[in-house]
């Protein structure tokens, strides 16, 4: 990874990406180190609940190459890093319905799909659903009633 000196950025901004970080507290350390006194870090991420986790979710995380932690492990590491003021937010019920309407929408629309990219129907599974099944099964392994 690229380094950069002390107090280079005034944002540093990260979504999607520090799931496979292995090493979070030190990529934290290093955004901290990097950021002015008055920047700030924002990321948005996948994280887990406390185990145990479902069988179906356990499924999930161990195919998806996913390094997940809880929102209250996340919090730690980043104070830990360095970073006086962190706020979590969680997006679990904002993402099922994001998930959901995708869903809905991808299969209401799967014909026009297989036009434009000229599969056939049974092919035509956008990669990333895999991890998540049907929305009855994603939401199951969520514990969402």
């Amino acid at each position: 990874m690229r380094d950069f000196p002390e107090n280079t950025f005034d944002v540093v901004y990260s979504q999607d990406a520090i799931l496979y970080t292995m090493d979070k507290f030190s990529l934290f350390q290093k955004f901290h180190r990097w950021l002015k006194p008055t920047g700030r870090f924002i990321m948005c991420d996948f994280c887990c609940g406390e185990k145990p986790w479902s069988e179906e979710f356990q499924k999930f995380a161990d195919q998806s190459g996913y390094i997940l932690w809880t929102l209250s492990a996340m919090a730690k590491s980043l104070q830990d890093a360095g970073f006086a003021e962190v706020h979590v937010t969680d997006l679990n019920q904002e993402m099922v319905k994001s998930m959901n309407n995708y869903l809905k929408y991808f299969n209401d629309n799967q014909a026009e799909f297989v036009k434009i990219i000229t599969l056939d129907s049974g092919h035509v599974i956008p990669p990333w659903t895999c991890y998540f099944y049907s929305p009855k099964q994603w939401m199951k392994a969520l514990n969402v009633r």
